[in-house]
């Protein structure tokens, strides 16, 4: 008789991550650590189809790369980069249920991208291929209004994590950028290095 093969628990972690920080890899720990997960992978966006990105989808993959380096059970995954066309979310599930048939997908989203789900590509098809993670900043109000909302109108039952706590935006961190103002601190140094080398989040960027 064969063995049953174990179901692993994966967390994915989309975005453009442009560029990643420090406040990325917490939440990838945090929801890791909260919900006993295998392991997270970070897909960064190819060609977001709701969002303009400043530096190349091939730049934004290799600093998530540099990013994850040194943590245990967080990958970077690049599907998203290499595939043509616009990026949805769905297609991404799609292609990450044949890569591991044995493994449940936890998606994770952020408390402030509650309100746009129900705007999002094939909506309904996401939410029967993953369970959806809803990760809350701490003293974030109205959440679970919205969620109830999004409840009557589809079949779907999140998990909501709301300890989480980060004062770090990617936005904040091309600004100081842009001011050539240090971000010690708030993103790696190898990925400090990356930006610097590369010229990025500059009036000069490659």
């Amino acid at each position: 008789m064969m063995e049953k093969k174990s179901v692993r628990r994966l967390g994915i972690l989309g975005g453009t991550f442009d560029p990643p920080h420090c406040g990325h890899m917490d939440l990838a720990c945090y929801v890791r650590d909260t919900l006993e997960l295998d392991e997270v992978i970070l897909i960064p966006t190819g060609d977001p189809p709701y969002k303009k990105t400043n530096a190349s989808a091939k730049d934004r993959y290799e600093m998530v790369k540099l990013s994850v380096a040194q943590y245990e059970k967080i990958e970077s995954n690049d599907l998203e980069v290499v595939r043509s066309g616009t990026s949805y979310t769905v297609k991404t599930l799609q292609d990450l249920t044949q890569a591991y048939p044995n493994a449940r997908l936890y998606f994770i989203v952020g408390a402030d991208t509650v309100d746009t789900l129900s705007s999002w590509y094939q909506i309904e098809k996401i939410f029967q291929l993953s369970e959806i993670v809803i990760v809350s900043r701490k003293g974030y109000n109205g959440l679970q209004k919205k969620i109830e909302i999004l409840k009557s109108l589809y079949s779907f039952e999140p998990t909501i994590l709301d300890e989480f706590v980060v004062d770090i935006s990617s936005t904040q961190i091309r600004n100081r950028l842009e001011k050539h103002f240090s971000t010690a601190g708030l993103v790696k140094p190898s990925v400090e290095a990356y930006i610097q080398k590369r010229k990025l989040y500059t009036k000069n960027s490659i």
